[in-house]
């Protein structure tokens, strides 16, 4: 069994945000819906601080207060590799969110990410058994193993990484207004709006956005929970920004956040895209 203490010091991660430029909602594919999409890891991240300790098990303190329990991605994470691998880890987590709950940007797919891409290294696991973990925990943590930009299919797992994009600009939009996954795809299922996969459409998005063909792109970026969604707030927002100078404004995953996105070099915007070299070189040892 390798000694975790042998293997780190301590060690901030960061585990970036994503949003979602293309997503596609089709019809269920035995338990779970079918997903066409265009991932991209942007600026805005929570830091979890790794240490090895001297007990065994994991002790975990966060900011705000998470639960330590099933509900937790870092918990799931943890259990699953010690499955996996049969280790049993000594560690100290320290998790500072900036990542809003419910806001459709990944946060805790992000976070078990970065703790699961650690853990891979400092215990030598190929990674076919840390993707294996990863899509156990969530359908978005394979590709916040990586970051960048990448295509997903199936429920998001299986990726293709046409290489990244520029360094887009984006002015976040957070709502008070939670929205549940699960009650997300109900609604969607409940008023029809499931689509036909149309994987070409979410290349063309990413060639257009590649080529700085900003009125294609605008054309083309879409999302199915915009039309199942009807929470006053958020689609009200949405119909506010329609008159602002961005490329396109897009609610991002299942919500409640919408971001406005705008060219690189922009002085518009708060938040910028992250490539994959940047994720990597954030959280190497």
């Amino acid at each position: 069994m390798v000694n975790i203490n042998d293997r780190i010091s301590a060690k901030v991660l960061k585990a970036f945000a994503k949003v979602n430029l293309y997503l596609q909602v089709c019809a269920l594919k035995g338990n779970y819906h079918e997903l066409v999409t265009l991932f991209q890891t942007i600026s805005l991240y929570d830091e979890l601080l790794m240490e090895p300790s001297l007990f065994p098990g994991i002790r975990f303190y966060s900011e705000p207060a998470i639960p330590w329990g099933p509900g937790n991605s870092l918990y799931h994470v943890c259990e699953d590799f010690e499955r996996e691998t049969h280790q049993r880890l000594s560690l100290r987590l320290t998790l500072k969110k900036r990542i809003p709950f419910g806001g459709g940007l990944g946060g805790g797919s992000a976070d078990a990410a970065v703790l699961l891409r650690a853990l891979g290294k400092m215990f030598e696991v190929p990674f076919r058994v840390i993707y294996k973990i990863a899509c156990k925990v969530g359908s978005d943590v394979p590709f916040l193993l990586v970051g960048g930009t990448a295509v997903g299919l199936g429920r998001g797992e299986k990726l293709i990484f046409p290489g990244d994009l520029p360094a887009y600009k984006l002015e976040l939009h957070f709502s008070t207004t939670g929205v549940s996954t699960a009650r997300a795809y109900s609604l969607v299922d409940k008023g029809n709006y499931n689509e036909r996969p149309e994987p070409q459409k979410v290349f063309e998005l990413y060639r257009a956005l590649k080529n700085s063909e900003y009125v294609k792109a605008a054309s083309l970026s879409k999302n199915t929970f915009e039309r199942a969604i009807r929470e006053t707030e958020i689609m009200d927002q949405l119909k506010h920004l329609a008159g602002n100078d961005a490329i396109f404004n897009r609610l991002s995953g299942s919500g409640s956040t919408i971001f406005s996105l705008y060219k690189p070099g922009s002085n518009r915007g708060n938040f910028r895209f992250v490539n994959s070299d940047e994720v990597k070189r954030a959280n190497d040892f």
